[in-house]
């Protein structure tokens, strides 16, 4: 796993691995704009990970996951 990864390279991966998803389907619903609306979304998405958030890549950034974890306990 690299860390760091590339933002924008992640944030393509994961635009391309979610095009067919039901949900993104419902979301973005008009197919020939959904590539660049997912590209947005997820390059926001990245640039607003909260402190306990965690991306993990390949080396290459072609297979991404995101992951946040319950929110940390105050003291």
């Amino acid at each position: 796993l690299a860390v760091p990864y590339d933002a924008e390279a992640v944030a393509v991966t994961l635009a391309d691995a979610f095009f067919d998803d039901p949900v993104s389907g419902w979301i973005f619903d008009d197919v020939a704009a959904r590539p660049a609306q997912l590209l947005h979304w997820w390059r926001w998405r990245l640039a607003h990970l909260p402190g306990h958030g965690l991306v993990l890549a390949t080396a290459d950034d072609r297979s991404a996951a995101q992951w946040f974890g319950p929110d940390p306990v105050d003291d």
